[in-house]
């Protein structure tokens, strides 16, 4: 058998492969997820806490040139504000705090509308991040919807399991 694989096996799976990421573009599941159970807010949620560390991790490099031309770098502690901010917000979204999302969405704003007006690739990553925070806020609101309400979650075989059988006599044994 030789290493390369026929023609036609690569372009089926190609056309699986894009057939399965059409299929999640097309029903917005990524960009939109659903938030109609505990385990898909959950993971809308999450979209807010990669987020925020991606803000946390990308922000250093991102200030250090604007602090040195602006002489400033005696304060170069000032580009680990953000940082601290975003890290510690990644920490309280991931526990499903609403507050936490909320903040997080609502001092990205500005940032987001001042790169939203720059040309370029930039601005794409600044609308999945919008999003990303957006289905944070979602997430967490719908997570703590589903977590008062009693879960229905016990199959069929549990509830059988529990239903009490009523013990059965033994016409052999005499009292």
């Amino acid at each position: 058998m030789s290493i390369c694989q026929p023609k036609e096996d690569w372009g089926l799976l190609h056309l699986q492969l894009r057939g399965f990421l059409m299929e999640e573009l097309n029903d917005w599941k990524f960009f939109w997820p659903k938030t109609d159970s505990l385990p898909k807010a959950t993971t809308a949620a999450r979209q807010g806490f990669i987020a925020a560390i991606f803000i946390a991790c990308v922000s250093p490099p991102y200030m250090l040139p604007t602090l040195l031309s602006a002489g400033l770098q005696q304060h170069f502690y000032i580009i680990f504000i953000p940082t601290l901010f975003y890290g510690v917000l990644a920490v309280f979204v991931y526990k499903m705090s609403r507050v936490a999302a909320l903040v997080g969405f609502l001092v990205f704003l500005p940032r987001f509308v001042i790169h939203l007006l720059e040309p370029g690739f930039t601005s794409i990553v600044w609308v999945a991040l919008a999003l990303a925070f957006i289905n944070s806020i979602r997430g967490t609101f719908a997570y703590h919807k589903h977590a008062r309400q009693p879960q229905e979650s016990i199959t069929t075989a549990e509830k059988t399991l529990s239903v009490a059988v009523p013990p059965t006599c033994d016409s052999t044994t005499t009292e």
